[in-house]
């Protein structure tokens, strides 16, 4: 069973979880998790997700980021920032940071320095708690972020 981070306000039964977002950008992802938002006449709730922490180097979006989500977001290099990060979130999330890949980039693709960044190591002790899967653990290998 999930073990959440807390529960939803005002109840005792629904769990909450904490989420990590790298590479925010713009906030798309974290939207998309966090839910409670209109696009198109249509309505998408309020999820279960909790963003905790959030990271993006570019200025503009981290701009935009707390324009349209949460002025809970850390601009500047996540190299500068790593120790930063909380060290039990429930979940990893991150857009994939794709300057050394995009057409509007430099071109050098995985080999560049900004897209192997995918690879980050996260500061010791920081693990997603592993939950499993329908109810089922994960197996060994699968419950370390490498």
């Amino acid at each position: 069973r999930p073990r959440p981070t807390r529960m939803s306000p005002g109840s005792s039964t629904t769990p909450r979880f904490s989420v990590v977002s790298l590479f925010s950008g713009y906030g798309g992802l974290d939207l998309g998790f966090r839910g409670g938002f209109e696009f198109l006449g249509r309505t998408y709730p309020r999820l279960r997700f909790d963003l905790v922490w959030a990271n993006d180097i570019n200025a503009r979006a981290v701009a935009t980021y707390r324009r349209n989500l949460s002025e809970d977001i850390v601009q500047g290099d996540i190299w500068d920032h790593i120790d930063e990060i909380p060290s039990r979130p429930d979940i990893v999330i991150g857009g994939f940071p794709c300057q050394d890949i995009s057409v509007n980039g430099k071109r050098k693709g995985l080999a560049g320095t900004r897209s192997g960044l995918y690879k980050l190591p996260l500061p010791s002790g920081t693990r997603p708690a592993p939950h499993g899967h329908r109810g089922r653990p994960w197996p060994s290998s699968a419950a370390t972020v490498p």
